[in-house]
């Protein structure tokens, strides 16, 4: 059961799972959803591994300009091309 700020609670039904990468539209709100993991154990389209029990995506570390500024100092720069030989 959902409940929303406004109108009443919301029955949400039960419902087959779909395969691997089959869509169906949600009975309740008419969102279109696709599901993107296999079975457990299964093998992985393209790949040479098995899905888990549990799929999860990891999140990388900042790299870039999306690392922390007190990566992208000149004084951090310097050190970082004094360690690779690469004075540009």
């Amino acid at each position: 059961m959902v409940t929303a700020k406004e109108g009443p609670p919301v029955e949400i039904p039960n419902i087959a799972q779909p395969g691997y990468l089959e869509s169906y539209a949600d009975p309740v709100f008419g969102s279109k959803v696709t599901r993107i993991t296999g079975d457990p154990d299964t093998l992985i389209p393209n790949l040479d591994a098995k899905w888990d029990a549990v799929a999860r995506h990891g999140v990388s570390p900042p790299v870039g300009l999306d690392a922390p500024l007190h990566a992208h100092t000149p004084k951090r720069r310097a050190m970082r091309q004094r360690e690779s030989g690469c004075f540009t």
